[in-house]
């Protein structure tokens, strides 16, 4: 298979403290194989503390279709432990993001679909253009439409009902269903899909880094099974260091 014939993952460093992950598919749609997984776990896992702000995004006009075609035809014939195995690679790319101490920035530019949409779900802020186009596949296919920690991500960002429908029914959803039910938070046109990450990541990359990453943190614990309590017993805890920094100190306290 020829370069341009097969996805990759491209890491960036498009901005002092910004690290940019392109899936890098022109003639694939940004599908994914097995070793595109294994391509995408090796990029996430380099990310280090120099980068303040993650950008995913796709090629012009797309961002990730899934797994490519050539392998899910083949997954019938797979073994027990092979399927297994693809499961994890596949999930770990998610687990990967979600886990970043980073803000991870979604410019979705095409079809979000299978494991392109939980890549999505993953980021903490999801920037869509009318090109944007979401599904969570996999009940189409015959397979659980809990894939990737789809289950888990899409009722946390979109409630229960909502998808529960999405995961039951598999249907593609344009941009303007999605920033109805809140899957992206923004919809801008294509030619200023850049400029608007850009103005996104460069705010986000100019603040106190542990006081976005304590927030991020924060956000995440307190969106799971919880009670009141145990959230502000967290915030306290996060409030408390994040008064500590010398960022806080020099925007409240006009310096040491």
């Amino acid at each position: 298979m020829s370069d341009d014939a097969r996805t990759t993952i491209l890491v960036d460093e498009v901005a002092d403290g910004v690290t940019r992950l392109t899936v890098h598919g022109p003639r694939t749609r940004g599908s994914l194989t097995p070793a595109a997984f294994d391509d995408m776990n090796t990029a996430i896992a380099a990310i280090d503390r120099s980068t303040r702000v993650v950008v995913l995004a796709g090629g012009d006009g797309t961002f990730c279709s899934g797994l490519d075609l050539a392998t899910a035809r083949d997954l019938p014939d797979w073994s027990v432990e092979d399927m297994f195995d693809l499961a994890e690679r596949a999930g770990c790319m998610v687990l990967g993001l979600r886990g970043l101490p980073q803000p991870v920035v979604a410019a979705v530019d095409g079809p979000a679909i299978g494991a392109g949409l939980s890549l999505a779900l993953a980021a903490d802020i999801r920037i869509a253009t009318p090109r944007a186009r979401f599904a969570a596949a996999f009940v189409r296919v015959g397979m659980s439409g809990g894939d990737c920690g789809t289950s888990w991500l899409l009722p946390r960002l979109v409630g229960l009902s909502v998808a529960t429908d999405l995961l039951l029914t598999g249907r593609t959803i344009d941009v303007d269903e999605a920033e109805r039910i809140g899957l992206v938070s923004r919809v801008v046109e294509p030619a200023d899909l850049d400029v608007t990450v850009q103005e996104v990541t460069t705010g986000l990359a100019g603040l106190g880094s542990l006081a976005v990453e304590l927030t991020k943190q924060v956000v995440h614990a307190n969106a799971g099974p919880t009670t009141l309590a145990d959230a502000i017993a967290l915030e306290n805890r996060n409030q408390t260091m994040a008064s500590r920094s010398s960022t806080f100190r020099d925007i409240v306290g006009g310096g040491p």
